[in-house]
């Protein structure tokens, strides 16, 4: 199941062991029932084995954890995003969002750094925002053109909060400059 990146259908798994092992395998803790037919390693830890069973993606502050980007409190639950108009197969609790997910995050089972710049922006109080968006901006690469045309770009709930965040983030990283977001 390693080769297979953590996890596997039951599909998959039938023409590696037999069904007999599989069992074996899931009574020892060696592997875990994710959902009906899915199946996981533990070493993936109880987030990322939430989106697997979800069939979505690490979204929101377990992102921001995924990512390694401070949070202010950890998430009791994880937050996994399942494709928009999808209807979830039944998993481990876990708060769900339903949205649009890119081919890439499906592969990484996990949304990239803007994107959970941004969703948290949207929920977070203000300053919790902030922190997860200057640690994007110094340490994962994020640039600040991309935050600003992201939170510029964004539509419906927690809007004005996202660019608010963008705003204060780039400005404090342009401190000689007097240029912010177009929706400052």
């Amino acid at each position: 199941m390693a080769r297979l990146g953590g996890c596997a259908t039951a599909a998959e798994l039938r023409s590696l062991v037999t069904p007999g092992a599989l069992n074996s395998a899931v009574q020892r803790g060696a592997v875990e029932r994710l959902a009906r037919g899915v199946y996981g390693l533990p070493v993936l830890g109880p987030d990322r084995l939430a989106a697997i069973a979800y069939d979505g993606v690490l979204s929101y502050t377990s992102a921001a954890v995924a990512w390694g980007l401070p949070v202010l409190v950890r998430p009791e639950k994880p937050h996994v995003t399942v494709p928009a108009q999808r209807r979830p197969r039944p998993g481990r609790p876990a708060e769900l969002h339903w949205a649009p997910v890119s081919a890439a995050e499906r592969a990484a089972r996990l949304t990239s750094p803007l994107r959970t710049v941004l969703d948290c922006s949207r929920v977070l109080p203000f300053g919790e925002a902030l922190a997860v968006a200057d640690a994007a901006l110094s340490t994962w690469g994020l640039t600040k053109d991309e935050l600003e045309a992201g939170a510029d770009a964004l539509r419906g709930p927690g809007r004005p909060n996202a660019v608010r965040v963008a705003c204060e983030a780039i400005r404090a990283r342009r401190a000689f400059s007097s240029r912010c977001c177009g929706a400052c």
